[in-house]
């Protein structure tokens, strides 16, 4: 099971809705490219993608089913293309940056 990054490190910058069909499709370079993280939920369908810039298929790539969540760090980000599988899907996509201003708390 893949493990979650600690979201309270960072903080929304901006999001997108993205249409996955039968063409292999990236994330949107001008968000993506500033993000120092993104999360991608996956909606109604299932997809395929690689995080290498390589264009999935709809029987190659890793898949994604309705409801599961991806992360990808930066040189992923802008490496992501996706693919549906069977029929058109819908990805939700925030980006994020690292949350200024941390400190960090010494234990009493």
């Amino acid at each position: 099971m893949p493990v979650e990054p600690d979201l309270s490190r960072y903080q929304p910058s901006d999001h997108e809705t993205l249409a996955i069909g039968a063409v292999a499709t990236p994330l949107t370079v001008a968000k993506a490219s500033k993000a120092a993280l993104a999360e991608v939920v996956c909606e109604a369908d299932q997809i395929r993608y690689w995080k290498d810039n390589s264009n999935p298929t709809g029987a190659q790539g890793i898949l994604v089913g309705p409801g599961e969540r991806v992360y990808l760090w930066p040189l992923e980000i802008v490496g992501f293309k996706g693919i549906r599988v069977a029929t058109d899907a819908t990805l939700q996509v925030t980006y994020y940056i690292r949350r200024q201003g941390l400190r960090t708390v010494e234990p009493s």
